[in-house]
């Protein structure tokens, strides 16, 4: 009788964990709109958003959206103290305006805007995603701005995970780090981590602000500025997965 209750109460245990497990997806969405001003040669002003979005019926998770949204706003919006931008559509219709209305005001002076986004996403065993936006803006002057937004989240409950929780052991992974930039960078133990033009803070070397996880390798991605000049460009340092792996937090990877 005790055997037959206890295989009872294990059937039921698992007919309430499968009805109460939630489920989630990722779906790439796409945010197009152009100027209805005249264009010279079909050089217009555009919006160009691809977003990797979570769609679940899980609440927790469309905090991963929301995170989303306000890094990509933040490089894209023209929001003024009157105006509230709340998604993608408006993010869009908000930069348009934007141009169309000093073009009104200076027909003969902007060139034609850009604002593009390509986002991707990495999924590492159904327990964490990387999320990866790369950026354009051009709004006139010599260059746009452009960059990379890495971010992860624990898809247990959408929260975002920091960087030093990436890692089992981040100040060993930072050491191997700066071992490899030196040498890459024909630099010995001794020499100023800024002596070939580097600009990194306090002469001390350090991780990027962005970190990429492949099922490949682990890039440091520094974007333009972060360590060197704008003219080098981004700087980028690759680390094949398949021997610093064990430098990851298994809870994520």
């Amino acid at each position: 009788m005790t055997r037959k209750l206890l295989i009872l109460i294990c059937f039921s245990t698992l007919l309430f964990s499968c009805s109460k497990k939630e489920t989630w997806y990722f779906e790439t969405k796409k945010y197009e709109l152009k100027t209805t001003l005249p264009c010279d040669n079909d050089d217009c002003t555009y919006v160009d958003l691809i977003i990797p979005t979570i769609i679940s019926d899980q609440k927790e998770l469309n905090e991963i959206n929301e995170v989303v949204f306000k890094n990509v706003k933040k490089h894209i919006a023209f929001e003024n103290e009157n105006e509230e931008i709340n998604n993608y559509d408006e993010l869009a219709k908000s930069f348009i305006a934007s141009y169309d209305e000093i073009k009104k005001a200076f027909p003969n002076e902007p060139l034609p805007w850009e604002a593009s986004v390509n986002g991707t996403s990495e999924i590492f065993e159904n327990k964490s995603v990387n999320i990866v936006l790369n950026y354009y803006t051009f709004t006139g002057g010599a260059h746009g701005n452009e960059g990379t937004i890495s971010l992860f989240f624990n898809l247990e409950d959408g929260k975002q995970i920091s960087q030093k929780d990436l890692f089992l052991d981040y100040e060993g992974f930072k050491k191997i780090a700066e071992r490899d930039f030196r040498t890459s960078n024909n630099l010995n133990e001794t020499d100023n981590i800024n002596k070939n033009g580097n600009i990194f803070k306090d002469n001390q070397f350090s991780l990027p602000e962005n970190i990429i996880v492949t099922q490949n390798e682990i890039i440091l991605h520094y974007n333009k500025y972060e360590i060197a000049p704008y003219s080098s460009g981004a700087t980028l340092l690759k680390f094949p997965m398949k021997t610093f792996k064990k430098y990851l937090n298994p809870l994520y990877f």
